[in-house]
């Protein structure tokens, strides 16, 4: 009996890690398909806006993966980062007639292109959208959630240029 239980708990851990391998989950490290290949390490930004929020946003995330922004001069491809910009749409009323969904939309366009100004991508628009909700009883609060909010969708907008980026890498790598 005690064998039983041995071999039958030694069958399931076998077929669950069989099941999560054919879902494919894989664990990110060294060769995670998020990370900037070595050839891809000195990048040039060319921005019309190098203070804004969003542009520091993503050069922390890119310099997070170990890519260094270089003059136009030194870098193999230049990122073409247009300024994010947000809209603002209410989706639904409530009872009152007042707006109770307010729909948040942070878009903007990125483009690559060689040194030698082969362009690899042309424009993109790469957007993100959230839901909040609105009281119109707690003005302040909504404010403060929406504040928030666009901090964490330029975040997540950066990250989305960072993922688009490595995985157009990797396929010209490999080309």
């Amino acid at each position: 009996m005690l064998y039983l239980n041995y071999y039958f708990r030694q069958i399931l851990i076998i077929l669950f890690s069989s099941a999560v391998i054919a879902c494919g989950f894989q664990l990110r490290g060294e060769d995670s398909k998020f990370l900037i290949p070595a050839d891809w390490g000195k990048i040039a930004l060319i921005t019309s806006s190098p203070r804004s929020e969003f542009t520091q946003q993503v050069i922390l995330v890119f310099q997070a993966t170990g890519v260094e922004w270089s003059p136009i001069s030194s870098a193999s491809y230049i990122l073409t980062l247009k300024p994010a910009k947000l809209s603002q749409h209410f989706q639904s009323l409530n009872s009152i007639a007042s707006p109770s969904e307010i729909e948040l939309t942070l878009t903007s366009y990125i483009s690559i292109s060689r040194k030698d100004g082969m362009e690899i991508l042309p424009e993109v628009k790469l957007f993100v959208r959230r839901r909040i909700n609105n009281n119109p009883a707690n003005a302040t609060g909504v404010n403060e959630q929406i504040n928030l909010t666009i901090s964490e969708m330029r975040r997540q907008l950066a990250e989305n240029i960072l993922r688009r980026i490595s995985t157009l890498a990797h396929v010209v790598n490999r080309e």
